[in-house]
């Protein structure tokens, strides 16, 4: 290519180079009349620029070391700062930034801002340290005497670790600060900012408590409080104590605290559950309790007496009492007040027995358990009960759901007193505590034994205590004397504070008191790490403080450049050095292949710049021209003029092919390690300790947080691979104008005169892919991408609770029942012998701390838990956990970050399932009362109103068929037992009443319960009647009792209203997947796996009685056979009224039945063990929950759907609780039997029936496998990775791999192209020592114009020099035959690779490897 023809030849310097140098002599720049001047600096002192030759001034700086953009880089730092500090006094002050609400937003916010914000720090820190490194030549070469070559010119620092070790003092210069400041500044950044930056903002479980207006239970209004149980009020309590649940939050078994609850509550919550959100109240409130104070009593004689014997007790102050009891007498708890003494207990030491003697008087209460069979064992306590109250500080929280109200007991203590009678009237709770009713509510007579067998004498509370000692007094004496009392201190505790609960729920309407208190909430928040936060405010300090040094240390004034222009590209070079022959001839003599001679070669040289231009100051030992020229020839040429042979030479690597395939190795070992930890993640999680592990950071005792080592470790990997890939971009930047020049002659813009090193990420390669420069484009897209991997890496993990899988098979004990129940029977052919099904009914009630009606009533009314294994009606076949926790455990202890809040394990299997449900229709007959109403005629002179002259009585039976007087038939009590139960009468007034009883439909007059049906299923009636009622004392006139008889009746004011349901129940099984807590078996999901299929084996055995071979007699013992379906109706229809377990009704019209077992008519008001008779409301338990279902909105029920619905509920919960009572992992239970099991082969014969026992097996019964494949889902701290951010970093990793692998193949040819590396001044030097035309144009032109000129071409290669030599460097390509490298290539070593426009020519010697990897570096021209 031509040069320009307006190029001017050279008018102000004669240009002589390279004319050989006279022997001995040393050309230096500044020299005169052979004579050395001073280095000549024209300085203005005050702006610290300099002036060129032209007069221009030479105040060139980089733009990093500008003020505007260092100001921009000083004040991102300090917003960094201010940010830092400003979120952590944010967490610090309110326990966290934000709610994690796991949003993708903050997400981002936590993990990717900051690290995006750390990776912009350490972008713009390593350029400020690239450009004061690029620059330190040139402020070396500005100082007063210049600077030697090797700290100068040939002067490199390209690693972070060079400049680092450069900066520090040494005895040939002084503290670099510059230097040292930025390096540390870039160090800080990449080692510490960056990867504690993902660190700094973390998802943690905090406890933020706040200031807030809350209302207490105002009850003045009722001081002095009055204790009236109720019913509810001994339901609530036995409940408690039976079933270990609670009525209300506000109520313990030691405690009763006086409820309080935010503002912004609008009713006051009394119940279990106070608030559904994860929070705790805090405040001071008052607290009531009770003490025992006892003393014991000692059996010091026992003597016969009238029909009896006499037992007497002393206390240590002498009080005496003595316990009559008769010969048969099986036992007895007695707790009684000395008021209300039973009769089998009397002070001995007074004339009045039941007046305490004076030894007497301080005790309030009488506790004694005997044992008479057979020798005679009594224990006994006097005790004062005390009553307390004071204010404490009480804590209301949530855990696992429940509502957990917990006091200061020490402050409890402290402050409490007794309470005074303004307060409460305290005689009235010991007399509630005390009285008789205790054995209305909980019939231990009725419960335990028949009627014609002696069983324990059970008084007052004492009918609760033993309840849980199953109602034997041997085990409540062999129980310790501490155990028995504190059973006795947590009764009254309960009693008490459920009389309290009745005095709060008739206080909510007053106006409550204000206080305060604090609510304590514990979210998910996103923390700011202490720990994590001081050290970046520490270094981000010490970063601020270093960018300030290095602002300082770079001001031309202080650190002098002498440049007018930007010195990176070859053009601005040669624009320094083209006027000097003395320093171009320095440059020309160094060797041109052999890496690391050009220091040696300028070792003893000094360079400075003069008046913007580099100068050779000195040489402190000379080298001769001949010598120096010569030793240049002869290393560039042989004796025949061509290029020397080069082999075994140290060649030029611009790319290691070694490091390359390091780096390659390395990005595919970590996307290899993500891609597989990613897979890991979303199958069996990563909880092992080490992914989980974290550091705690505490100061002086002051914790600092925890950090998570994983996201900082990631984070430092991805700092790494972008330092490394930033070293490779730098190099290819730095190299690229001269491998564009050594592969073709190129114009300006693509070659001499430009310079990719101020140029970055984006923008370089926006600049590499203008200039066609593809893989430098591809190499700098993936230092950019290597920022984003930066950021990707930090937002890889978050640690967060999860659940890992396990599976594992477990053996099966039990399946579903298709073999009946066996149990025991006393077949009796007398008239008035017990029913056989009596003493099998009976045991359904037996075990009162197991009971399966108050369990079911317990969790429809007072919110109770439902059973284990069971759930929305359905009940599981339940499978032993325990091989499944032990496993699990093992698994649990590999993962110590196991939070205690965390869910329980969780346990899926498949499993039969069985479930109870109704068939209800409404009665539509119900409007003609006369099928279930008596209307009377009110005499004259009763109480009731005179007003009242008619009145109605609820019949003995409602027929169904339409008839007053004909089956099938139900009764509206359970049994046929006459109602007289509840008025509703409150200050004179009457209101209305309801009753609501489950009964069964008998067929015919010889049905009777239990014998209710022939055939199964059989169906009951549900009933719910409303209206006025009054009670009164009339005589009968009905056909239903004896004419004459007087007696309490229920009189209805006006005719009530009445809906039924004739129901028929249900009882299906099904396949089932079902999800349960590991540790106690608590259903958390289930799915039907098969459609729901009737239970056939649910009605089969109707007590069936089987007897051995003996001789008929009166009665004998029998085997019977009772299907789980059956036995559940007649236990669920038969609790309201469990005298008549037996039969009683059926026994009573047997001639002298009465006079032997005197069953009543009327319904047994001292039977109230499973029903509910208050102040207008007698109901059975069913009925009852029904009730609480509806809010105890009595009309409610009066709705058919909605009396429908809740039937419905009640049944299949009812029938959850009886299916999981007393159930055994080896014999079963009602509803479950053993995996094969059969009746028994000496069961006996059939008695009164013509089919053998059923056994299921053998008539298609349940076939269930013995192991079971289950799924255990443990709940653990995991280390969540994130999926995008997984993606992106495989994504980067594998573009970076790709590109690497390309660089590799491609460096092998670069490594030819370059015979050295260009990395100084002097490299540049070098290469254009000797290129006359381009020394030339450097002088006569601008750089902005020869950029932009493309007819000016130039070249890296051999060419011939003016004397004739051949030289590799740079050179203008013209048409000047001395300048033009001759047509036809020389001989070349294979280490050689050249580039030109002969392309055809140039193929032919090359091999395919050549010819191909020639094609693709062409592509950059």
């Amino acid at each position: 290519m031509k040069a320009p023809s307006s190029w001017n030849p050279i008018s102000r310097i004669a240009y002589k180079f390279p004319t050989a140098i006279p022997k001995g002599r040393t050309f230096l720049s500044n020299q005169v009349n052979g004579a050395k001047a001073p280095l000549i600096k024209q300085k203005d002192s005050s702006t610290g620029t300099h002036t060129a030759q032209n007069g221009a001034a030479v105040a060139w700086l980089p733009y990093t070391l500008r003020w505007p953009w260092f100001l921009s880089t000083f004040t991102f730092t300090c917003l960094l700062e201010i940010a830092v500090l400003v979120v952590h006094s944010i967490s610090w002050q309110n326990s966290g930034l934000v709610v994690d609400d796991g949003s993708g937003i903050l997400q981002i916010g936590s993990k990717f801002a900051p690290t995006l914000l750390a990776t912009i720090y350490v972008f713009l820190a390593s350029i400020l340290l690239d450009d004061v490194k690029r620059t330190e030549p040139f402020a070396r070469l500005s100082s007063a005497g210049g600077a030697p070559a090797d700290l100068s010119v040939s002067w490199t620092a390209d690693a972070w670790w060079n400049a680092l070790f450069n900066s520090f003092p040494s005895r040939h210069k002084k503290t670099n600060w510059a230097m040292l400041c930025a390096t540390l500044a870039f160090v800080l950044g990449f080692l510490i900012i960056s990867p504690l930056s993902s660190s700094l903002i973390v998802s943690q479980t905090i406890v933020s408590p706040e200031s807030t207006r809350f209302l207490q239970l105002n009850i003045k209004p009722s001081m002095p409080i009055h204790a009236n149980p109720s019913s509810e009020t001994f339901y609530r309590t036995i409940s408690s104590i039976l079933q270990n649940i609670t009525t209300s939050a506000w109520i313990s078994d030691q405690y009763a605290v006086l409820p309080f609850w935010p503002a912004s509550f609008e009713n006051a919550p009394l119940g279990p559950i106070l608030f559904e959100t994860d929070q705790t109240w805090t405040t001071t409130t008052s607290v009531f309790s009770t003490e025992l104070n006892c003393e014991p009593m000692q059996l010091t004689n026992v003597s016969d007496g009238y029909q009896g014997r006499y037992a007497y007790l002393s206390s240590q102050r002498g009080c005496r009492v003595f316990y009559h009891y008769s010969y048969d007498e099986n036992g007895a708890i007695l707790w009684s007040n000395p008021k209300d003494f039973p009769s089998e207990f009397a002070f001995y030491d007074s004339t009045n027995p039941l007046s305490a003697p004076p030894p007497c008087v301080q005790y309030d209460e009488y506790y004694a358990t005997a044992v008479t069979s057979p020798e005679t064992i009594i224990t006994g306590e006097a005790c004062e009960i005390l009553y307390f109250m004071g204010d404490s500080v009480v804590t209301a929280s949530l855990i696992n759901g429940q509502s957990i109200v917990k006091i200061d007991e020490q402050l409890y203590h402290a402050n409490r007193k007794l309470i005074s009678s303004t307060i409460a009237n305290i005689s009235t709770f010991k007399d509630a505590l005390l009285s008789r009713d205790w054995s209305k509510h909980l019939s231990a007579s009725d419960l335990i034994s028949y009627p014609d067998q002696a069983k324990p004498i059970i008084e007052g509370p004492g009918n609760l205590l033993a309840a849980l000692y199953d109602f034997s007094p041997d085990r409540v004496l062999a129980d310790s004397t501490e155990n028995r009392r504190s059973m006795r201190q947590r009764i009254e505790g309960r009693f008490f504070g459920e009389l309290l609960q009745d005095s709060f729920s008739n206080n909510q309407l007053h106006k409550p008191d204000e206080i305060t208190g604090l609510i304590t909430t514990s979210p998910r928040r996103l923390v700011v790490v202490p720990a994590v936060a001081i050290t970046l405010e520490v270094v981000l300090v010490v970063i601020l403080i270093l960018l300030l040094v290095v602002f300082v240390a770079t001001r031309l004034a202080r650190r002098p450049l002498s440049l007018d222009a930007d010195p990176a590209s070859t053009m601005s070079i040669a624009k320094l050095l083209f006027d000097d022959n003395a320093t171009m001839q320095s440059f020309f003599n160094v060797p041109t292949t052999v890496e690391g001679k050009l220091k040696p070669t300028l070792l003893t040289h000094r360079y400075g710049i003069e008046q913007g231009k580099v100068r050779l100051i000195s040489r402190e030992s000379t080298i001769s021209s001949t010598s120096s020229d010569s030793a240049a020839t002869r290393t560039n040429t042989q004796e025949n003029g061509e290029p020397m042979d080069q082999s075994g030479m140290e060649k030029s690597t611009v790319f290691g092919i070694w490091p390359l395939i390091v780096l390659i190795i390395m990005l595919a070992i970590v996307m290899v390690v993500i891609l597989t930890l990613y897979i890991y993640s979303q199958g069996h999680k990563l909880y092992q300790k080490a992914f989980v592990y974290t550091i705690s950071v505490s100061v002086t005792g002051v914790d600092l947080g925890d950090a998570n080592p994983a996201s900082i470790v990631t984070t430092l990997v991805a700092v790494i691979i972008g330092l490394w890939w930033g070293s490779l971009e730098t190099n290819l930047r730095r190299a690229q104008p001269f491998l564009a020049l050594a592969m073709g002659p190129v114009n300006g813009f693509k070659g001499a005169s430009i310079s990719y090193r101020s140029s970055y990420l984006l923008w370089a390669s926006a600049r590499a892919a203008r200039r066609k420069h593809w893989l430098l484009f591809l190499v700098c897209t993936g230092a950019f991408l290597s920022q984003i991997l930066t950021i990707a890496m930090s937002s890889l993990w978050s640690r967060q609770p999860g659940i890992v899988p396990m599976n594992m098979q477990i053996p099966k004990s039990l399946e579903l029942r298709d073999v009946p129940i066996l149990s025991k029977g006393v077949w009796s052919n007398s008239p008035r012998g017990l029913d056989r099904r009596s003493k099998a009914l009976s045991s359904l009630f037996g075990n009162m701390k197991t009971s399966w009606v108050y369990g079911a009533v317990v969790q429809l009314s007072l919110n109770g838990p439902e059973p284990t294994w069971s759930s929305r009606g359905w009940n599981f076949v339940p499978v032993d956990l325990a091989p499944v926790n032990i496993s699990a455990s093992i698994q649990s202890s590999s993962n110590s970050s196991n939070s205690t809040d965390s869910p329980l394990t969780r346990i899926t299997l498949e499993t039969p399932a069985i479930r109870g449900q109704l068939d209800c229709s409404e009665y539509h007959f119900l409007d003609n009362t006369s099928f279930w109403l008596n209307d009377w005629t009110l005499p004259e002179g009763t109480e009731l109103d005179p007003d009242i002259s008619h009145g109605f009585e609820l019949g003995t039976y409602m027929f169904l068929n339409g008839s007053t007087a004909d089956y099938p038939a139900t009764t509206l009590f359970s049994s046929d037992r006459r109602l007289q139960c509840c008025q509703n009468m409150t200050n004179e007034t009457n209101s209305q009443s309801s009753i609501g009883y489950w009964s069964p439909n008998l067929k015919d007059r010889q049905s009777y319960y239990p014998a209710i049906s022939k055939v199964w299923p059989a169906n009951f009636t549900v009933k719910w009647i409303r209206g006025n009622s009054l009670e009164a004392t009339l005589s009968s006139t009905d056909d239903t009792d004896v004419s004459g008889d007087e007696s309490n009746r229920l009189i209805w004011t006006e005719r009530p209203k009445m809906t039924a349901l004739n129901c028929m129940p249900i009882i299906e099984t099904a396949n089932t997947s079902v999800t349960v807590d590991a540790i106690n078996g608590r259903v958390i999901d289930f799915q039907l796996l098969s459609p729901p299929e009737k239970d056939r084996f649910a009605w089969t055995d109707d007590f069936e009685a089987y007897k051995n071979p003996s001789p008929p007699s009166t009665e004998f013992d029998v085997n019977m056979t009772t299907s789980h379906g059956i036995l559940f109706i007649l236990g669920l229809l038969g609790a309201a009224d469990l005298e008549n377990l037996i039969g009683a009704t059926t026994l009573r019209s047997v001639p002298g039945g009465d006079s032997f077992y005197d069953f009543s008519r009327a319904e047994r008001l001292e039977d109230q063990t499973f029903n509910i008779r208050d102040l207008g409301l007698n109901v059975d338990y069913m009925t009852y929950a029904m009730l609480s279902l509806v809010n105890n909105n009595h009309s409610a029920l009066l709705d058919g759907q909605i009396l429908k619905e809740t039937a419905q509920k009640t049944f299949s919960t009812f029938f959850q609780h009886f299916a999981n009572n007393k159930i055994s992992m080896t014999t079963g239970g009602y509803l479950y039997q053993p995996l094969g099991e059969k009746l028994p082969a000496d069961i006996g014969e059939p008695y009164f029936q013509s089919r053998p026992p059923t056994n299921g097996t053998d008539n298609g019964g349940n076939s269930t496998d013995r192991m079971t494949q289950v799924t255990v889902s443990q709940p653990m701290e995991i280390l969540s990775m994130s999926v995008p951010a997984a993606w992106i970093c495989i994504s980067i990793l594998g573009y970076l791999i790709i590109t690497c692998v390309l660089l590799a193949v491609a460096s092998k040819n670069y490594n030819r192209l370059l015979l050295r590396q260009v990395d100084s001044i002097a490299d540049i030097a070098f290469l254009i020592a000797g290129s006359l035309r381009l020394l030339k144009l450097a002088r006569e032109r601008s750089l902005e114009s020869l950029k932009h000129d493309n007819t000016v071409e130039a070249k890296l290669d051999w060419f011939v020099t003016d004397r004739g030599d051949r030289r590799w460097g740079i050179e203008v390509v013209g048409e000047d035959p001395d300048l033009t490298v001759p047509p036809g290539p020389p001989t070349r070593e294979p280490s050689e690779f050249s580039m030109s426009d002969e392309r055809a020519n140039v193929r032919e010697g090359l091999s395919w490897y050549d010819a191909v990897m020639l094609d693709i570096m062409s592509v950059g021209r």
